[in-house]
């Protein structure tokens, strides 16, 4: 019985009030996949251009799609007992309870993130004392839970406020679906607002030891010391022209090389110590000695193999072009934005297979679509899919068409799987993709093979295997 028939009963365990096998028994509305193309849709694009958002245009989605009267994010923060969960965004009647916090422990929040699963929740308050009271009353509450690099994280969730608000299997995977999406927003926001806090906290840091350099000549000493930050001062050097072309390192702290693996750099020029430093350093610096304006800049260092973070003033008489450097390694971070964008990319990618697939029926069709879509996206010269076939005791690889970029001739037909590498068909038949970043040297390909391969104007291939009960069936090739 519902809590709308009882109200006042109340539970003596979690699963009084738990009614997700309800889902597979109510009458479910078929998939509107199309309104669902157009929210992720509208989400990618909050996403790239205002991500503090995006988490409330999600829960504003999911009372849409869902036909909610109430829907949240609900993410585990330190605090409590076990930890409190704080809703990060909410629309519907429970937009006023934006940022409010709840005990994990006592909540259906938690249960979700334990059991890892999603559940349905009918009269919650019967058990869970902490909803007791809360208006308007909860009366059915559906819960998806998110995860980040395999931890649950948060919830995604929809509340019925009514008896007639009652969810079914369809609800229940559009919240899971988008509670995948809910952790990369997450992780987007998190990401950004750490590099803002950091952007910030090195602004701050940079511009009060700055401040401190020219106060005194004692403290500019006893602070090019103790900074975790590299800092040094360099005599830019010009050609006859007045273009600089080198710098000599004139003092460096102790976490200089720490920051940049330059060993006894003090006394020595820059080329000396890294002959490929790109051009840009030199004018930049030059620009600083020459007049004396301050430059803060992030940039790279590929003959170091970092990322700089970089606060340049000049120092000194303006005749003796001297300049010092505050600095700070920020590779990983450049290595997290530059992840953040390929996922976000090959979000956009998925979008769009999704979107040209889906009308499709036919096999040969949606082989070749892919095949079209994942060889532009990829800029490749051919892509093709082949099905690995027996005849009359011999295996064939037949590749019905394949898509081909302009120029490319076709290799649309039928290949004895003899004749191809040994050691590659083993692989492949084992389940493991083939990858050939350059054909030429390749140890594993015999000459013949190779000979047929050039010719057809292959440099570099990408075979990925399709393995069913353990026989290869099919094959993704990309060249």
């Amino acid at each position: 019985m519902s809590n709308t028939d009882q109200p006042s009963r109340t539970a003596s365990c979690v699963d009084d009030v738990l009614i997700t096998e309800e889902l597979s028994r109510r009458p479910s509305r078929p998939p509107d996949y199309e309104a669902e193309s157009r929210a992720l849709t509208s989400l990618v694009q909050e996403m790239a251009t205002n991500p503090d958002g995006v988490l409330q245009e999600l829960v504003e989605t999911v009372l849409d799609l869902c036909h909610a009267d109430s829907a949240g994010v609900s993410i585990l923060e330190p605090g409590g007992q076990s930890g409190v969960l704080r809703w990060r965004a909410a629309a519907g009647a429970f937009a006023a309870n934006l940022n409010g916090t709840m005990p994990w422990e006592a909540s259906p929040w938690g249960t979700v993130m334990t059991r890892n699963a999603v559940l349905l929740f009918d009269g919650a308050e019967r058990y869970f004392p902490a909803l007791r009271g809360v208006k308007p009353q909860i009366h059915e509450n559906l819960l998806a839970p998110w995860h980040i690099n395999g931890e649950t994280v948060g919830t995604l969730w929809a509340i019925g406020h009514t008896p007639e608000c009652r969810f079914d299997a369809e609800d229940a995977r559009l919240l899971q679906s988008l509670a995948r999406f809910a952790a990369a927003a997450w992780q987007t926001t998190s990401a950004l607002e750490e590099a803002e806090a950091g952007r910030r906290e090195l602004e701050r840091r940079v511009e009060e030891r700055a401040r401190q350099l020219r106060e005194s000549e004692e403290k500019y000493h006893t602070l090019f010391d103790s900074i975790d930050e590299g800092f040094c001062v360099i005599e830019v050097l010009f050609d006859d022209d007045d273009a600089p072309f080198d710098y000599r390192f004139l003092e460096v702290n102790r976490a200089f090389e720490a920051q940049t693996g330059l060993v006894d750099a003090a006394g020595r020029t820059m080329r000396s110590l890294a002959a490929t430093h790109e051009q840009h350093w030199f004018d930049i610096y030059g620009r600083v000695a020459r007049t004396g304006e301050p430059e803060r800049f992030q940039n790279r260092a590929a003959a170091l193999g970092r990322w700089y973070d970089v606060y340049a003033f000049r120092v000194g008489d303006p005749q003796q072009r001297r300049v010092a450097v505050l600095f700070n390694d920020i590779i990983e971070r450049k290595l997290a934005e530059a992840a953040l964008r390929e996922s976000e990319e090959r979000q956009a990618f998925l979008l769009e297979l999704t979107d040209v697939l889906r009308p499709l029926a036919a096999p040969i069709a949606i082989q070749e679509t892919a095949a079209h879509v994942l060889g532009e996206h990829l800029g490749a010269d051919r892509v093709f899919y082949t099905e690995l076939i027996a005849e009359g005791g011999v295996e064939y690889f037949e590749i019905p068409r394949d898509y081909r970029a302009p120029g490319v001739s076709s290799i649309a037909g039928r290949f004895p799987v003899g004749d191809f590498s040994a050691v590659l068909n083993a692989d492949l038949r084992a389940g493991r993709p083939s990858i050939v970043a350059d054909l030429v040297g390749e140890p594993r390909l015999e000459p013949e093979l190779l000979a047929s391969y050039t010719s057809l104007g292959i440099r570099a291939y990408i075979a990925v295997p399709l393995v069913k009960g353990g026989r290869l069936v099919a094959i993704l090739g990309v060249h």
